[in-house]
């Protein structure tokens, strides 16, 4: 197979249009922003406090890092990796329903997403992980490797929340979606990748006035807010924006729309 045949824009005289995602995205957000960022509130905050209270990941004028102590020091990272994997992955899943569900006009409602969310939590953390270890792989052995398979498995998460395809099976039904447009999704990607380097450049220099006078957790609560508001805003987008791409290939490439997702979580 060709790259261009892996990564091409049409199939057939479907066209992937990125401007409908966009706001598709958007609109959904709009619609429904006391519940996303609700949700997003409640699993972002708790890594910023963890990673601020372990001193990992935060510029603060507090303790730093023992590294003296090597397993001390891994143990933390440990933890605050685990927590934001099972936080992110409740919220993926949650935001998933809930944009399905708005573009299906129905109300997304703060409840019905989050029992998805803790619903599918399990299975959700088993395809990250399967993710990863594959994407680190493909990095390994070639930039371009890895950017495919990112691309081919770009809607594995709403796959597996929609379509209850199980960890593995998201995989070869997310890589048969995706075929034929992958250039688009590679263009959102980057969109929303630059909206995330705006973002945090826009803080850098401020983060050290950020930082208030003292040690501990509480002189690092100015900078925890406007990193969180940043993170909020950040996976709030990319969680949104990936259900908005499986709702645009589903509907190009299969012909399915509200009528037929309309019971998906009945």
């Amino acid at each position: 197979m060709s790259l261009r045949d892996s990564i091409g824009t049409t199939v057939g005289d479907e066209t992937f249009e990125m401007g409908r995602v966009v706001s598709r995205t958007f609109g959904a957000i709009g619609r429904n922003w006391v519940s996303f960022f609700t949700l997003a509130v409640f699993t972002v905050v708790p890594q910023l406090i963890l990673s601020a209270y372990l001193g990992v990941g935060v510029v603060a004028r507090g303790k730093p890092v023992d590294l003296s102590n090597l397993g001390h020091f891994w143990g933390m990272m440990g933890i605050v990796y685990l927590a934001a994997l099972v936080l992110n992955s409740v919220l993926q899943a949650a935001l998933v329903h809930g944009t399905v569900s708005d573009l299906n006009g129905k109300k997304a409602s703060f409840g019905d997403c989050l029992q998805t969310g803790l619903r599918t939590c399990f299975p959700v953390i088993g395809l990250s992980i399967v993710f990863g270890i594959a994407l680190m792989f493909g990095f390994i052995l070639l930039l371009v490797p890895g950017i495919l398979m990112f691309l081919a498995w770009a809607v594995i998460v709403p796959v597996l929340v929609v379509e209850k395809t199980g960890v593995f099976g998201a995989f070869g039904r997310s890589s048969e979606l995706t075929k034929g447009h992958r250039w688009a999704i590679l263009g959102l990607a980057v969109v929303l990748w630059l909206i995330s380097i705006v973002l945090s450049f826009a803080i850098m220099p401020f983060q050290s006035a950020l930082v208030l006078p003292g040690e501990g957790i509480l002189a690092m609560a100015p900078l925890l807010v406007i990193n969180g508001v940043v993170s909020v805003i950040t996976t709030t987008l990319a969680a949104t924006g990936t259900a908005s791409v499986y709702y645009e290939l589903r509907s190009i490439k299969e012909g399915i729309g509200p009528e037929q997702l309309a019971a998906v979580f009945d």
